[in-house]
């Protein structure tokens, strides 16, 4: 049985690699089919979370969790040092959720707060947060320049996504943007691996869908 996943690049401001996200694939077709968010995450966790390391070559692993994930501590079957926690941008910052993020941030994990837009009711989950990805095709540029005003009083680092042109990457550079990512600078990959290069998963894992119920 064969598996796949999409990877993309992320770089620093130096062009050097701070990390990939990982996505969820269904096929080899390299496109997000239309599935349910929680699933995606956790097929795509049940197969790569022993393997994290090799996947990314030891650097940082992007995965996007959903709010139900997130309140089931799902992010917790891996490893605190090398996976960033990206919540996505429809989860709100309620105070469950809010409370399980500050655990993770407690733990040690890298919080990012996924296809950002800036809002006030966001404020408990920026103070929480590591870094903060805004999305290119979203938002004009002018938008992007005063949410990077806003979001400089609170610390964070600041990672532009979906760069598609050399124009966006030099409005990215030029707003001083600490991390990069889009199709500018790579595109994502398609990683193919077969079941029988999985090692075994561990009992936390195999429980990873009962923790849904």
């Amino acid at each position: 049985m064969i598996f796949s996943f999409a990877r993309q690049a992320i770089y620093n401001n130096k062009h050097d690699i701070k990390g990939y996200e990982l996505l969820y694939r269904s096929s080899t077709v390299n496109r997000f089919p239309m599935v349910d968010g929680d699933q995606a995450t956790m097929d795509l966790l049940a197969h790569i979370a022993q393997i994290l390391k090799s996947i990314t070559h030891g650097k940082l692993a992007f995965i996007n969790y959903t709010r139900n994930l997130i309140l089931k501590g799902i992010p917790l079957v891996t490893p605190n040092r090398t996976t960033v926690v990206e919540i996505l941008e429809d989860v709100p910052a309620e105070s469950d959720v809010v409370k399980q993020c500050q655990k993770l941030s407690e733990k040690g994990y890298t919080i990012a707060l996924d296809d950002f837009t800036y809002r006030r009711e966001l404020e408990p989950l920026i103070l929480l947060a590591d870094i903060i990805k805004i999305d290119f095709q979203k938002a004009s540029a002018h938008i992007i320049k005063n949410d990077i005003k806003k979001l400089r009083a609170y610390g964070v680092k600041l990672l532009a996504e979906k760069v598609e042109t050399r124009e966006e990457s030099e409005i990215a550079s030029e707003s001083g943007f600490d991390y990069f990512q889009g199709n500018f600078y790579s595109e994502a990959e398609i990683v193919i691996m077969e079941d029988k290069a999985i090692p075994d998963r561990t009992m936390s894992l195999q429980r990873l869908p009962q923790l849904l119920n």
